[in-house]
Order: C-alpha cells, then sequence, then structure tokens
C-alpha cells in the first residue's frame, strides 16, 4: 500500500473515523496504532512462517493501550494455532554467532577465494561474508585480532593466533587503501581487488569502459547490465542469471528515472508471469525487489565499485574520467533525478506526489513543471503558486492536494 494511504488510514483510525481495520501481521512492524479489541485468525508473519510467542505478546499489547483506552480485548479465534508455549529468546550479534559457529569456514576462506568455498544456504555465506570484512577492518584497526572483545571471548588463544595469521596473510593480498576498505566494513576485501585487478587487466587502453551511466536514460539499463556483470564476477551477489540481470537493470533504470510503480509492476510481470503465476503476486514481488535491490544491494555495490574504480583511475593517470560527488544515496533511496524532487522530498512530499506533479501536463500539451533546479524555497514559491491549479483542474488526487496543502501550511512563513 502506497505510504501516503497508509499513513492516511492510520491518522482517520486514530481519529475514530475509522472504525474498524482488517490487516495483516504488518501490524507488528511499527505501526503507532492503538485499540480497544483485537480479533486474531490464522496468526502468521508472512505467508508460510507462523506467529511466535514474542509476536503475539507484541501485537496483544496494542489492545488497551495506557492513555489511549483503559483496558483491551483479545478475540483468539483460532486458540488451538496460537503461540502459547513459553519460548527462550537470545538475543545476541549476527557477528557473534557467526563467530561461534563457523570458525573453520572463516579461516578457509581467509586462505583462499570466498566463491570457492561452498555454503549450506546463502544465509550463512552472506553472514560469513558480513563477518570476514568485520574482521579484517578490526585486524587494520588494532593490528592484532585479539584486541577485538568478541573475538577475545568467543576463541581460545591457539584459535586467535591462528586466525591472527590467517588475517595477516589474507592482508598481502589486498593492495587497495585502508581508507577505502574501511568505508566498507562488511564486504569481503579481496572481492574489491579481484574488481581492482579486472580494471588493470581488462580495458587498459579504454578506461572509459568501465563508467556506469546513470544520467543518459538510453543507457542506464545496459550500463547497469555490464556493471552486475562484474560484480557478480568478483563478489558474492545473486546476479549469476542473465535474464535476472536484465530484469534488475530495468528495475533499477525505471526507479532512479522516477517512474510510476505501475510501469514497474506490469514490466515484471511480462517478465516473470511463468514464475509469479498471478499479478498480485508481481505486485509484492516489485516492492521487495525495490527494497532488496534498487534501494539496498545495487546502491551498496556501486558505492564499492565506485570507490574502486576511481582508485584505479588515480592509479592509472585518468583523473578526468574520476567520479564526482554525485549523490548516489538521494537517486537510489528516493529514485529522484533532479534537484526540484530532492527539494520535494526534504520539504515532506511523499515520491507518489510527486510523480503525480510531474506527469501533470497544461492544455498547451507542456509540462506544468519545467525548472528541475529549484531549491527548497523556490520549490514551496512553486507549489504556492500552483495549489488552486491543482485544486480546479482534478488532474492529481485529492488526498496528495491534501498532503501538498499540509507542506505548504507547515512552512507558510516562508513564503512570500
Amino acid at each position: 500500500m502506497p505510504q501516503i494511504i497508509r499513513s492516511k488510514i492510520e491518522d482517520l483510525y486514530n481519529e475514530k473515523i475509522i472504525r474498524n481495520l482488517i490487516c495483516t501481521s504488518t501490524l507488528l512492524e511499527g505501526v503507532n496504532l492503538s485499540c480497544k479489541n483485537i480479533f486474531i485468525k490464522n496468526p502468521k508473519r508472512s505467508k508460510s512462517l507462523q506467529m511466535t510467542t514474542p509476536d503475539l505478546f507484541n501485537l496483544i499489547g496494542r489492545a488497551g493501550r495506557l492513555g489511549k483506552e483503559f483496558y483491551g480485548n483479545i478475540f483468539y479465534v483460532d486458540w488451538e494455532k496460537a503461540p502459547t508455549k513459553k519460548e527462550n529468546t537470545k538475543v545476541e550479534r549476527a557477528v557473534q554467532k557467526v563467530l561461534n559457529k563457523n570458525f573453520n569456514e572463516i579461516i578457509k576462506v581467509l586462505n583462499d577465494d570466498f566463491n570457492n568455498i561452498e555454503f549450506d544456504n546463502s544465509d550463512i555465506k552472506d553472514n560469513v561474508e558480513a563477518t570476514i570484512g568485520y574482521l579484517y577492518t578490526q585486524f587494520l584497526k588494532y593490528g592484532d585480532i585479539a584486541k577485538n572483545k568478541e573475538v577475545m571471548t568467543t576463541y581460545s588463544k591457539d584459535e586467535i593466533l591462528f586466525l591472527n595469521n590467517a588475517l595477516n596473510e589474507y592482508s598481502k593480498k589486498i593492495k587497495i587503501p585502508r581508507e577505502i576498505l574501511e568505508k566498507h566494513p562488511i564486504t569481503y576485501h579481496y572481492s574489491m581487488q579481484k574488481l581492482l585487478n579486472y580494471f588493470e587487466q581488462r580495458h587498459p587502453d579504454n578506461p572509459k569502459e568501465y563508467f556506469v551511466d546513470l544520467k543518459n536514460e538510453e543507457n542506464i539499463a545496459s550500463s547497469l547490465f555490464r556493471f552486475l556483470k562484474r560484480m557478480n564476477d568478483c563478489f558474492n551477489t545473486p546476479f549469476s542469471n542473465e535474464k535476472f540481470r536484465w530484469y534488475i537493470s530495468y528495475l533499477v533504470k525505471h526507479w532512479i528515472t522516477f517512474q510510476n510503480l505501475n510501469i514497474l509492476i506490469d514490466f515484471r510481470y511480462e517478465k516473470y508471469k511463468d514464475k509469479d503465476k498471478t499479478f498480485e503476486n508481481s505486485v509484492r514481488a516489485v516492492f521487495k525487489d525495490i527494497e532488496d535491490y534498487a534501494r539496498y544491494l545495487v546502491p551498496k555495490l556501486l558505492r564499492c565499485y565506485i570507490d574502486v574504480l576511481n582508485f584505479y583511475y588515480k592509479q592509472s593517470n585518468n583523473i578526468n574520467l574520476i567520479y564526482q560527488n554525485d549523490d548516489i544515496e538521494a537517486l537510489f533511496e528516493f529514485g529522484i533525478e533532479n534537484k526540484t524532487q530532492m527539494s520535494m522530498i526534504t520539504l515532506g512530499l511523499s515520491r507518489s506526489t510527486i510523480v503525480k506533479i510531474f506527469e501533470i501536463k497544461t492544455e498547451a500539451e507542456k509540462y506544468l513543471i519545467d525548472n528541475i533546479d529549484m531549491d527548497e524555497v523556490a520549490t514551496l514559491q512553486w507549489l504556492h503558486s500552483n495549489i488552486n491549479y491543482f485544486r480546479t483542474n482534478k488532474k492529481i488526487p485529492e488526498l496528495l492536494i491534501e498532503e501538498i496543502q499540509n507542506v505548504l501550511d507547515m512552512y507558510k512563513k516562508a513564503i512570500l
């Protein structure tokens, strides 16, 4: 559900205009709602995972919250499915879990290449990768891994000596400067070295080949595809399948060029309807892929790629090719491509509203907004000048107009 609609529903419920809500277990996840009565049926936290005892107590804590209701009621429809057994839950850092269970795998990875080691599942592989990165940055920091408290309390003296020797040999394989390595503390750093080796060996006479073009809309997808292929060759990524790489490349392209989500959903369904089976599954998959790939994994890999590439450009005297300080964070986090959109985000408008504003055309078939370089003050002035146009022409929904008006009310002192 788009955030702006969800937020409006929550507001209406808190104001008691909406009296009853039917929802999934997402009520567990940071939604600030309280109520008098909760009816629970077939309790799951996803399609396949059953709700645990801590989940249940988290959920029932929404009923009769102090300051809202004097008391609350829980009606458990499927009592035989209720997670009523007492559970002892141990809370520990993911790094600590890996250190406890995967000492042999850690040593193997330090002595060999991460991609040559077989793991039981991808989660263990990802956790070991992050732990190796953490251990190596700690080794760089202290020069002795025994000075790390988690290592000291987990391993014997002999194991720590063995680990120190492995980290020392591992460090000899890596020529990338420490300041770059420390910017990526949970990355398998030998993968970064392999990427540097690739830059040095593949196109030394034409280093422009390595450039990832996120500006020219016609080149974005193909450029991202080549980037993902290089990263998959050097890093632990899920991009080995060519079809999937193309899908993620187009998904990211549409996201960072501020396309409406319906375009991404249609694109996903056409590509994967044999796998997704239903249109509804494609909708869910797109939202998950945006979070997992467009907003997390691809920008994470791209930041690492650019740091290594800039180092290579410096070393090879190609200073003119070095990436400048483009705001990758904003580009991928919000899927925005210009200053005006960033100003609207900063002021508090949702992505849904901004997309609609940028789609509006006048009677002369020209886009209503033609200045993509406005700061926050100029953007406020523009919104103030066009709020009546939004209302009278009904080119965007009332809910979005209300959001624009709320922003104008919030900053009315800044509007001249």
